[in-house]
């Protein structure tokens, strides 16, 4: 017997996130990814977060990297010249996008854990 309404990764967290549309009411999710984009200042020795967006924990990260950086340049006018991306970013689109904008993508692979 198996409930509908649960996910299928039984060691998925339920966690909770507001309504865009009534910011008191709080909605349950199962799991979800908070993917946060930081640009390194080395001269002043810091990182500052510059956007961070909260997607389901079953979306597909890999198609968050483009909408990101196109708001980043159109509000903060920034053109990163290289991108740190974790596994889930290692798609085609996201290399190729990168490279028209004059930056070097680097990916982790080893941020991937195999169970």
């Amino acid at each position: 017997m198996r409930c509908p309404k649960l996910p299928c990764d039984r060691d998925a967290r339920i966690s909770g996130r507001r309504l865009p549309s009534k910011p008191d009411k709080i909605k349950k999710v199962f799991g979800y990814n908070a993917i946060t984009t930081t640009s390194i200042k080395p001269q002043w020795g810091i990182e500052l977060p510059v956007r961070c967006v909260t997607i389901a924990g079953n979306a597909d990260e890999g198609n968050q990297f483009i909408p990101l950086q196109q708001q980043i340049v159109r509000f903060h006018s920034a053109h990163p010249r290289l991108h740190l991306l974790d596994a889930k970013y290692d798609e085609l689109h996201d290399y190729a996008f990168a490279r028209t904008q004059g930056a070097v993508p680097l990916i982790d692979y080893t941020a991937v854990q195999i169970s």
